[in-house]
């Protein structure tokens, strides 16, 4: 049986030097069939500085969930829960999670 999966990375600004290492042992230990790497459209040069494998696509974090933004969230945290508090990690959550529903509607993953 073939077992067929994706991975879904979301990447900060501080993560982003990171990135291509974990990516290559992604693939080298778990083989998915696509590794998305969710983050910011200013991160993709700093992503693409090494050649990425064939399998990997990255996705600007604006564009996944219509209205949803980090400034968005992480204002809404900060209100709910004071300025010592960011919405990195809701944010990263809600792309997952869209992410996630799309692909489900069109069988991707």
């Amino acid at each position: 049986m073939d077992n067929k999966f994706d991975v879904i990375i979301p990447v900060g600004i501080k993560d982003v030097m990171l990135v291509t290492t974990n990516v290559v042992y992604i693939n080298k230990n778990i083989k998915p069939q696509y590794i998305y790497i969710i983050t910011s459209l200013n991160n993709f040069n700093k992503i693409k500085t090494k050649k990425l494998p064939d399998n990997v696509i990255l996705l600007n974090e604006d564009e996944i969930c219509k209205d949803i933004t980090y400034e968005k969230v992480d204002k809404l945290v900060k209100c709910k829960y004071g300025k010592s508090y960011s919405g990195g990690w809701f944010f990263s959550n809600f792309l997952k999670f869209h992410l996630l529903r799309l692909s489900m509607q069109k069988n991707i993953i």
